[in-house]
C-alpha cells in the first residue's frame, strides 16, 4: 500500500514567525523615521512648496479662505482663493496642528509623518503579500523600512509621506477589491484613490484610465460594473474641489502647475542649454519660460517645438533620460544624495548607524531598480516564467500597473526622483519577485534532475 504522507499542522510557534518579523520591521522602520525627524535640523523648514502648504492651511484656518496668499509679509498679501495647489495636504496640516509658523507645528507635523512612514512599511508588506511567499514578503518590508529617502520626506513639511500611504493603500485595497468582488471594496477603492490625488494630483488620471480599460471587450464583461462603481466613488469624492473651483475666478499671475510640470520636462537632465550652473533650475534661465509656462496649450506647443528643432535630443531624454532620472538616487536640485531642502544637521551623517544604512540601501539602489523594472518585462512579455497562480498574477498586474502608469505620467512631464520616492518603493518587491522565481526554477529544476528513473 502506498505511504500517504501528512503535512503536520502548523505549531503556534510557526505562526508567530512571520508577525514577530513583521513587528520586528515596524520597530526598525519606527527606529529610523522618529531617529531621522528628531535630530534632522532645517534652518528654514517652512520655505519653497513647504511654504505654500503652510499658508494654504494657515489662511484657511485663520481667514476662512483656500488661498497661498502671504498674509504673514509686511504688508501683507491678500487673500484671493485659488485652486494652484490641491488640499488634500494642508486639510492634513490642519488636522494634525494649528498652524503657526514655529518649531512646534513643524515638530508635530514631521512626527505625526514619522509614523506614516511606519504605516507605509506595513502597506509594502500588505501588498508583497498578496503575490509572494512568506519571508519574501518581509524582505520587501525591510527593504521600505531601510528606505533613506521614506525616512527623510517625513521630516519636511511635504505631501509625500502622506502622498505615500494613501498610495500603498489604494493598490492594496485595489487588490482586495479585485480579488474579493464586494461592492463596498470598489467603492473604498475609488474613496482612497480620490483622496490620493487630492493630495497629489499624480493618480488623477488612473481610475478614469481603468475604467477605459474595463470597456475593452477582453474585460468588459468581468470588470465593466465594478469598474463604474470605483469611478463614480472617485468622482464623488472629486466633485465638492472641482464645484469650488468653478467659481473661482481665473488669475492669470499664478502659475498653472500642470503647464509648469510639463514645460519642466523638456530640459534635458534639468538643464538650459546643457549649462550644469541651470541644473535643477532651468526654466529660471529660459528667456521663454514664463511664456511656455502660462497655460497647457502654451505648454505644448513648447514641447512640440523642442521636438521639431531638437528631435534626436527630445526622443533620446524622453525615452531614456526621463525614466533614468525617475528612478534615480539623488535630485538634480538638493545635495546629490537623499535631501531635498538643505539641512544645518544631517542624521544620516552624524549617525554611524544611519551612515552605515544609507550606504548599504544606496549600493543596493539601482540593481533593485533594475530587477523591479526586469519583473515588469517578464510580467508583460513571460508571466509564466514567475510561476503565480491566478490570483497572484491579478495582484502583480496591479502593483506593476501602478508603477508603469506613474513612469508614463513623469515620461511625459518632469520626471524629478524626488517625484519617484513614493513609488519606487513598488518596485523592491518586484524586484524580489524577479529572485524567488529564479530560486524556484532552479529549485524546480535540481528536483526534477534528482529524481531516480523509474524502472519499466
Amino acid at each position: 500500500m502506498k505511504e500517504i504522507s501528512v503535512v503536520p499542522p502548523a505549531t503556534p510557534r510557526n505562526t508567530l514567525v512571520s508577525p514577530l518579523l513583521v513587528v520586528l520591521i515596524l520597530a526598525i522602520s519606527a527606529w529610523i523615521q522618529f531617529t531621522v525627524v528628531t535630530n534632522t535640523k532645517m534652518e528654514h523648514p517652512l520655505h519653497s512648496d513647504a511654504r505654500d502648504y503652510f499658508l494654504y492651511a494657515f489662511n484657511l484656518k485663520n481667514l476662512g479662505i483656500y488661498s497661498e496668499a502671504w498674509t504673514l509679509a509686511d504688508p501683507p498679501q491678500p487673500a484671493v482663493p485659488d485652486s494652484v495647489r490641491t488640499p488634500g495636504y494642508p486639510l492634513f496640516l490642519l488636522l494634525v496642528a494649528t498652524p503657526v509658523p514655529d518649531e512646534s507645528f513643524v515638530r508635530r507635523v514631521t512626527l505625526v509623518q514619522a509614523g506614516l512612514g511606519v504605516g507605509s512599511v506595513l502597506l509594502i508588506f500588505l501588498l508583497s503579500r498578496k503575490f509572494l511567499p512568506s519571508g519574501w514578503s518581509h524582505c520587501a518590508a525591510l527593504l521600505a523600512a531601510l528606505s533613506p529617502h521614506l525616512a527623510i520626506m517625513s521630516s519636511v513639511v511635504l505631501s509625500e509621506s502622506l502622498f505615500t500611504l494613501l498610495l500603498f493603500a489604494s493598490t492594496f485595497i485595489t487588490i482586495v477589491a479585485m480579488d474579493r468582488k464586494r461592492a463596498w471594496l470598489y467603492v473604498l477603492t475609488g474613496i482612497l484613490w480620490s483622496l490620493c490625488s487630492l493630495v497629489r494630483p499624480t493618480t488623477q488620471f488612473l481610475p478614469p484610465l481603468l475604467f477605459l480599460l474595463a470597456l475593452l471587450p477582453r474585460y468588459r464583461r468581468a470588470w465593466l460594473r465594478p469598474a463604474l462603481v470605483m469611478l463614480a466613488a472617485f468622482m464623488f469624492i472629486q466633485a465638492p474641489w472641482r464645484l469650488r473651483n468653478l467659481s473661482v475666478p481665473e488669475n492669470l499671475s499664478q502659475p498653472n502647475m500642470t503647464a509648469v510640470f510639463l514645460n519642466f520636462g523638456t530640459y534635458p537632465n534639468f538643464m538650459y542649454q546643457n549649462d550644469s550652473n541651470t541644473a535643477g533650475y532651468p526654466y529660471r534661465f529660459d528667456p521663454d519660460a514664463e511664456q511656455s509656462q502660462q497655460d497647457v496649450p502654451h505648454a505644448l506647443a513648447h514641447i512640440a517645438r523642442r521636438f521639431h528643432d531638437q528631435p534626436l535630443e527630445m526622443i533620446t531624454w524622453t525615452l531614456a533620460g526621463k525614466p533614468v532620472s525617475f528612478l534615480s538616487w539623488s535630485n538634480p536640485d538638493g545635495d546629490h544624495d537623499i535631501l531635498i531642502f538643505p539641512v544645518t544637521r544631517n542624521p544620516y551623517d552624524s549617525d554611524r548607524r544611519l551612515h552605515t544604512i544609507r550606504t548599504g540601501m544606496r549600493w543596493a539602489h539601482w540593481p533593485l531598480m533594475l530587477f523591479g523594472m526586469g519583473g515588469l518585462g517578464l510580467l508583460a512579455f513571460a508571466p509564466k516564467q514567475l510561476a503565480l497562480n491566478d490570483s497572484q498574477l491579478m495582484a502583480v498586474r496591479v502593483v506593476a500597473g501602478v508603477f508603469a502608469y506613474a513612469l508614463a505620467f513623469h515620461m511625459i512631464g518632469a520626471p524629478l526622483p524626488r517625484y519617484g520616492i513614493p513609488f519606487r518603493p513598488l518596485l523592491y518587491p518586484m524586484a524580489i519577485l524577479v529572485v524567488w522565481a529564479i530560486w524556484h526554477r532552479k529549485s524546480a529544476t535540481a528536483a526534477t534532475t534528482s529524481e531516480p528513473t523509474s524502472k519499466n
